[in-house]
């Protein structure tokens, strides 16, 4: 079996070193010849606009750069602490995959861009801080519904994946896996008068924001402007995902992540 790795080249040294120990896996220069890829970095490595379209032609392995302890890793429970064990599941073929399908956006203009993010799709205004007014709707097989949405600094869609780098960010919900977690937006408004977060499940539903003022559109970490009256629809894409490989004896419930990240912060607030 095969394995390409994806880095920058300083994070790749402790990987390469792991992977000698391995009894079926060896290390190609051709992503072609790749069975799987190694990603090696932190959470956000894999929204890198070219990094995520490679890492759609194959099963993705994530490596967090870290021992596990001071970084969360949401997305990544292979660190390089437990980097071995999870070589000796893929050795001995006690893996999963788990397919995470991407955010499909439009921009309403044009010649405008389209593409896919990971994470997120968000507006904020020009003028960062500013409060932004937006005309919500949700499309679910021409079935429209209108959302309140009142002046806030930016809202959010994101999928299951993408709601922890929210909660992160600015203290959004984080959306718990169930079998349908994947196929689901939640929307979210950044201060806003009223803590509004709005959760759809069904798969064919198109949210359109439409901004009132001059904005910023931004998927994972690619920026673009939207002229006032103009809008951007996100949906969950049908064709375009990535399966991310899950080994046994390393995987990580995201509950038990949270409670040792709120110990690790409470030793740092207590050690200043």
């Amino acid at each position: 079996m095969n394995t390409f790795l994806i880095g920058k080249k300083e994070n790749l040294v402790p990987v390469e070193q792991a992977y000698l120990n391995s009894k079926n896996i060896n290390i190609v220069k051709d992503k072609d010849d790749a069975f799987f890829y190694t990603v090696v970095g932190g959470d956000g490595i894999i929204l890198d606009k070219e990094t995520k379209e490679i890492c759609m032609e194959r099963p993705v392995l994530r490596v967090h750069n870290s021992d596990g302890v001071k970084s969360l890793g949401f997305t990544c429970d292979v660190n390089l602490s437990n980097l071995k064990q999870a070589i000796e599941d893929i050795d001995n073929n006690l893996f999963s995959y788990e397919r995470v399908n991407l955010l499909k956006y439009t921009i309403n203009l044009n010649g405008a861009p389209k593409g896919y993010a990971l994470n997120e799709v968000s507006i904020e205004s020009v003028t960062r801080g500013r409060t932004v007014l937006l005309d919500t709707s949700i499309d679910v097989c021409g079935d429209i519904e209108k959302l309140p949405t009142p002046k806030c600094t930016g809202v959010l869609v994101t999928s299951n994946y993408g709601s922890t780098a929210w909660n992160a960010s600015a203290n959004g919900p984080i959306l718990l896996k169930d079998k349908n977690s994947f196929g689901s937006l939640i929307i979210n408004l950044r201060e806003a008068p009223i803590i509004f977060s709005k959760y759809i499940t069904q798969w064919n539903s198109v949210v359109t924001l439409k901004t009132c003022y001059d904005a910023l559109v931004t998927a994972d970490k690619d920026t673009f402007e939207l002229p006032q009256g103009s809008s951007v629809s996100v949906s969950i894409s049908d064709n375009h995902a990535i399966s991310f490989i899950k080994t046994k004896n390393t995987e990580e419930k995201i509950m038990d992540k949270l409670l040792r990240y709120i110990k690790y912060q409470s030793e740092r607030v207590n050690e200043e």
